[in-house]
């Protein structure tokens, strides 16, 4: 009687894929095979001519900007996809030999998973070909391959494969469907369907056999097994695909998380922190109770000045917030709690970007940037009084820059007889200052005295009715000055910072007072003379070796009836509220009026911003409020955009 053949071991069929030199080898059918493991030597990967991996070249050519109505452009996005499934065969061989005592129900699965790929691959050359393109036509990226075959464990292999490329390909499939189906090519929309479908599978089937591996929290057990440069953030595509996700597996809350994750997807990430004490660790102060808890609500501010990629510094904020900002076209940073190598885990960062420099890092963050970078000639940049000095030095410029600054005391003086503010050299927002009419009263005068034998000087100026407050903002870099913008700020009556109007910063103005802006009769416009201002005032901290973020503040104020502009009051030498004003005002839809609010908390205003809603169109923020700290945790401040007219009660006192 013959004897049944026994089926070919999965070793050997895994080998022949990974050693073959051909397409056709790598596509070769899979009959019924043994999947029982054992040890074996596992070859180099072979790759067919053409499509050798450029192994370290993660950035190739963008596809993204390919025209799909266009042959050729749809041929380049075809061979990359084609490429992608490629990677994936190979991998999965790859897993085949390397966890050969691995449970054979999971090596079926890779079995299953290998031939659906072989197909997809397939269905992605034919395509390739059918638009007139070919096979090795132009260079393909080794990411996939470089980032998982160092997987030494099936979590590791699970968690970097099917939950998080192919997770992502979710979305890659929809996104990409849409573009061919938009383009007029149905064959290959047709395609990312079958492919979409099959990735569902794919992923239900890693996600099963991870949670039985894992235990405690599995999107952290995902993350904890991930290789670097993988993060989970790289599990997200183009546009989110929350019902794929559904099919798979995923829980609704794990959905939420998965959504609003941030994290390095390849690039090392900025690490980004917010500190509201760095006027006190210049003055070599200790910052007070105050400014930590002050730190702590606004921690997370960094994250609209930050890329999807970065790091900022800052306890998470709850996924409802997180989910509001991604509903507002947020991409959502990593947050960690604190800038240590251990909470930054295996990825190292590119660079440190503190909210400003000072003499007093934290302890932790020498290891993010060894060696101090600290120079005591900034101090003067951050400083009140010196700022004084310096635009005292520029009054009788020809081109009008600055008018008179006021007097910097040293021992008490006599401030006269109109309305006048005192400022500590290293003042902010409100604090740290005295305001007063007429000749200094006892309790005045005890507030100089005490400020001038801690500091040894303080800056007297007139208090002007203002009309109008601005920043201008400024980069300082190696090659000079870049112009950021300027910002019009609001203040409360004692002059602490209580947010900004977003966009364009004359909007709304008095007529007089826009004409005054733009009025070039007797020389630069106040426009031009804000501009030149901090051009100066980044001219000054070059000189000093000064190298990153510098704002000026000014004011347009009337003076018995008239307009006059004071470009230069005090320049802050690190990133400010009214740079991250400058980041939402490029969110709002043209023409659309918005304001960035900064109050008190209240319980109440908490509870109406939890409840608040914004309406986001294809040219941005359209109407509505959008909290920018999270209310559900803030201690001491609120923030929130209020656009199109749509506001709050504010339940908190001025």
């Amino acid at each position: 009687m013959p004897t049944r053949s026994a089926a070919p071991s999965a070793q050997t069929l895994a080998a022949a894929v990974l050693e073959g030199r051909t397409l056709d080898e790598k596509l070769a059918a899979w009959p019924e095979v043994d999947v029982r493991g054992r040890a074996c030597p596992i070859p180099d990967l072979g790759r067919p001519v053409g499509l050798g991996l450029a192994v370290g070249r993660r950035e190739l050519p963008s596809v993204w900007r390919a025209d799909l109505q266009a042959a050729d452009g749809r041929a380049r996005v075809l061979h990359e996809l084609m490429n992608h499934e490629l990677q994936a065969i190979e991998l999965l061989a790859l897993a085949l030999l390397r966890f050969h005592d691995a449970p054979a129900g999971f090596r079926r699965a890779l079995v299953a998973t290998l031939r659906d790929e072989q197909r997809h691959c397939a269905l992605y050359r034919d395509r390739l070909v059918a638009t007139g393109g070919e096979v090795g036509q132009q260079p393909v990226s080794g990411f996939f391959w470089e980032t998982l075959s160092p997987a030494e464990t099936p979590e590791a292999f699970v968690a970097g494969l099917s939950l998080t490329l192919e997770v992502a390909n979710l979305d890659f499939c929809r996104t990409w469907r849409a573009r061919f189906a938009s383009a007029g090519d149905a064959a290959s929309a047709g395609v990312l369907d079958q492919v979409y479908e099959d990735e569902i599978r794919h992923v239900a089937t890693g996600l099963v056999w991870f949670t039985r591996w894992s235990e405690g929290d599995r999107l952290q057990a995902w993350e904890d097994a991930l290789v670097p440069p993988l993060t989970v953030a790289r599990a997200r595509g183009r546009g989110f695909d929350a019902e794929g996700r559904a099919r798979a597996g995923f829980t609704a809350p794990e959905i939420e998380r998965l959504r609003v994750v941030g994290g390095s997807r390849g690039r090392p990430p900025r690490v980004l922190a917010f500190d509201a004490a760095v006027e006190d660790r210049v003055a070599g102060r200790a910052p007070g109770p105050m400014a930590a808890r002050v730190t702590r609500d606004l921690a997370v501010l960094p994250l609209f000045l930050a890329g999807a990629e970065d790091v900022v510094v800052a306890r998470p904020p709850s996924t409802a917030f997180l989910t509001r900002l991604a509903d507002a076209g947020i991409e959502v940073p990593r947050f960690v709690p604190e800038a240590t190598r251990e909470a930054l885990g295996p990825h190292r960062p590119h660079s440190y970007v503190p909210w400003g420099a000072t003499p007093l890092p934290e302890p932790d963050l020498d290891a993010l940037h060894p060696g101090s970078p600290w120079d005591p000639r900034w101090a003067a940049l951050s400083s009140k009084s010196a700022s004084a000095r310096r635009a005292r030095e520029l009054w009788s410029d020809p081109r009008g820059l600055v008018d008179e600054p006021g007097g910097v005391w040293t021992e008490v003086m006599e401030p006269g007889d109109g309305p006048w503010v005192i400022k500590a050299p290293f003042s902010t927002s409100g604090t740290a200052r005295l305001r007063g009419q007429g000749p200094l009263d006892a309790r005045q005068r005890v507030w100089v005295e005490r400020t001038l034998a801690r500091d040894g000087e303080v800056l007297w100026q007139p208090w002007y009715e203002r009309v109008v407050d601005v920043s201008t903002h400024v980069t300082v870099l190696d090659e000079g000055v870049r112009l950021d913008g300027c910002s019009r700020f609001l203040t409360a009556s004692a002059g602490a910072y209580r947010g900004a109007v977003l966009g364009l910063w004359t909007r709304d103005l008095d007529r007089d007072v826009l004409r005054a802006v733009h009025d070039r009769s007797a020389g630069p416009c106040i426009r031009e003379r804000l501009e030149e201002a901090a051009r100066e005032a980044g001219r000054w901290a070059h000189a000093l070796g000064y190298r990153g973020p510098l704002s000026l503040d000014a004011a347009i104020v009337r003076e018995h009836g008239a307009l006059r502009v004071h470009p230069w009051l005090e320049t802050n030498a690190r990133s400010t509220l009214g740079r991250v004003a400058l980041a939402l005002g490029g969110r709002t839809a043209p023409q659309t009026p918005a304001v960035w609010r900064v109050e008190r908390h209240s319980a109440a205003l908490a509870s109406a911003l939890l409840e608040a809603t914004l309406d986001v169109g294809p040219e941005g923020w359209r109407s509505g409020v959008l909290p920018t700290n999270d209310p559900a945790t803030a201690d001491v401040l609120l923030t929130w955009v209020e656009v199109g007219g749509v506001g709050v009660a504010l339940a908190s006192p001025e």
